[in-house]
């Protein structure tokens, strides 16, 4: 099946084209207040370098219900289901609220409209793009932590079609819009704080994985994070590299959906270590239906 239509594939060299024009305008301004901080123009190369191959991650919360049929079921069993990741207008559902109401449905296709211009208005919703985060201090809880604490690491064989972004794309402009391979005008829109703290990561400076999501004030977690969009869909059984889950839903019923999303599409599930273990109860009990995508919505079946 094609993981990239003709429509998506030709909208896509349009992006990577504006991409690069934003990349050569930028990129003068970038080596400027890189050289101000005391870095030379081949620590620069190497720090774009390293961003080429930054993980793109897509974090997740899995106690968010998803409508389904009549009701809602926790997202990793709907993803357990189904066959790629499917983006929120497909869904009908976003991280915090669901798009029964026309006007929320409009409101993020106008985000689309305003940084494209338009040129992926005429796309039907399961061609638009899928959102995640690029994670270039490789923080344990992936990209964009506020999003939830699971996320999918996909392969490297996808950063060929992901749009970057200097932070949430509400406040992306066109001119900020960036690629891995010419991500100068989003790290431009970015704080010297989190250009140094991407410099040291970049120069091995600082070992990866020594960031932790909860510790790093002001730089790329929390709401800071670098959005970006994938182009094409995201195949579950050969785009995700990995499950990632903070080690303290081990226990909770959310382990259990997790293990079943990760063994139906072959993906190893990982804990990471994110902060002291927690008490809390995490969300509502199990929810036992089977689900299947029909082509319009996930649909609720008994459980055999």
């Amino acid at each position: 099946m094609q993981e990239i239509s003709p429509g998506q594939r030709a909208l896509f060299s349009e992006v990577s084209r504006m991409a690069q024009l934003n990349h050569q305008r930028c990129l003068p301004q970038l080596e400027d207040r890189f050289e101000r901080m005391g870095y030379s123009r081949e620590d620069v190369q190497s720090c774009l370098d390293y961003f080429r191959g930054v993980p793109v991650t897509i974090n997740f919360n899995p106690e968010k219900l998803v409508p389904a049929g009549e009701g809602k079921q926790p997202l990793p069993l709907l993803l357990a289901a189904d066959d790629r990741y499917r983006n929120h207008f497909e869904t009908g559902a976003t991280h915090r609220d669901d798009l029964n109401n026309p006007a929320r449905v409009e409101y993020y296709k106008q985000k689309e409209t305003k940084l494209y211009q338009g040129r992926f208005d005429a796309l039907p919703d399961h061609e638009r793009p899928e959102y995640g985060a690029v994670n270039p201090l490789q923080l344990v809880g992936g990209g964009a932590l506020i999003y939830g604490p699971c996320y999918l690491v996909l392969k490297h064989s996808m950063s060929g079609r992901v749009a970057v972004l200097p932070r949430d794309s509400r406040f992306a402009t066109p001119e900020q819009l960036a690629t891995l391979q010419a991500p100068a005008a989003a790290l431009l829109q970015r704080q010297d704080e989190d250009l140094q703290q991407l410099m040291k990561v970049a120069l091995a400076e600082i070992p990866h994985g020594e960031y932790r999501n909860e510790t790093v004030e002001g730089a790329f977690p929390g709401s800071n994070y670098m959005e970006c969009q994938v182009h094409g869909e995201v195949r579950l059984d050969d785009d995700v590299e990995a499950l990632m889950a903070d080690e303290r839903l081990r226990g909770t019923p959310a382990e259990g959906r997790l293990r079943r999303m990760a063994d139906q599409h072959k993906f190893p599930l990982r804990w990471y270590h994110a902060g002291p273990p927690t008490t809390e109860p995490v969300g509502p009990p199990i929810v036992t239906g089977l689900t299947s995508w029909n082509g319009a919505g996930w649909t609720i079946s008994q459980e055999t």
